[in-house]
């Protein structure tokens, strides 16, 4: 592909997304996504609770990192949960991913104008599980990257690189390809999901980076303000999606 096509393509479509406003679809996916990630994430820590293999002192320690007041108790009451807690959690999480999708589907198809979305309830029902799946593959293998860098500091950074940037590729690819209603190169897909996971990767080190200084510095409004920067984190990932649905579009109009 051409860089001088990418490059004007991109442009295109970053006009179409200040013009056509698609922050309000973008909010809307990021609602649904907190809903269902939410009860998701209780169910896992309760799972991870049975697992004998697995410590819950590790999980404790990435949430005192984040919440170092409430973590313990927030551990503890989400490990002693009765299981029928957690199938409700479930229930909850898929039911409010379908929405996701309902709704992930609308906006496909409004920013791309019919090359993705528009696909019918039967399609949202089945594919909500199959995308979790997928993107709890993504998280792992986006987990095993920091541990190699963690681990191995500066023997590989090419390959620790690429396996933050490689699950969100192929997860990108997935859902743009599940969602495709024409024939569309596969060459473009796979250049806006890189386009799309490098930036997602940029937003999360930014992120990240908020957490580690101004997160620590304030103990009245740090935890306030990151429930506040996660929330526009999560909506600035979801316009990047977006985002690269009209590039799709873009790339694909003669």
């Amino acid at each position: 592909m051409k860089l001088r096509k990418l490059s004007r393509a991109l442009g295109l479509a970053l006009a179409d997304l200040i013009r056509e406003n698609y922050l309000y679809h973008a909010g809307a996916l990021t609602y649904y996504f907190i809903l269902s990630v939410a009860p998701l994430t209780v169910a896992l820590i309760h799972i991870s609770g049975l697992i004998p293999f697995l410590k819950d002192i590790r999980v404790e320690d990435i949430l005192h990192t984040l919440l170092p007041e409430s973590a313990s108790k927030l551990v503890d009451e989400m490990v002693r949960a009765r299981p029928r807690d957690s199938f409700l959690a479930l229930c909850l999480s898929y039911l409010f991913s379908v929405g996701l999708l309902r709704n992930m589907s609308r906006a496909f198809s409004y920013v791309s104008e019919g090359i993705l979305g528009g696909r019918g309830e039967i399609f949202h029902w089945f594919a909500a599980p199959l995308l979790t799946l997928a993107l709890l593959a993504s998280a792992l293998l986006f987990f095993v990257s920091l541990y190699l860098k963690a681990v191995i500091p500066g023997t590989v950074p090419f390959l620790s690189d690429l396996l933050q940037i490689l699950p969100g590729t192929l997860y990108l690819t997935l859902l743009y390809s599940l969602f495709l209603r024409r024939r569309v190169g596969m060459l473009s897909v796979l250049t806006v999901s890189v386009f799309v996971s490098g930036s997602v990767l940029l937003m999360q080190a930014l992120f990240t980076w908020y957490v580690l200084n101004i997160f620590e510095r304030s103990a009245v409004y740090g935890s306030l303000s990151t429930l506040v920067a996660f929330l526009i984190w999560a909506n600035l990932i979801f316009l990047s999606i977006l985002l690269g649905a009209r590039l799709i579009y873009r790339l694909e109009r003669p």
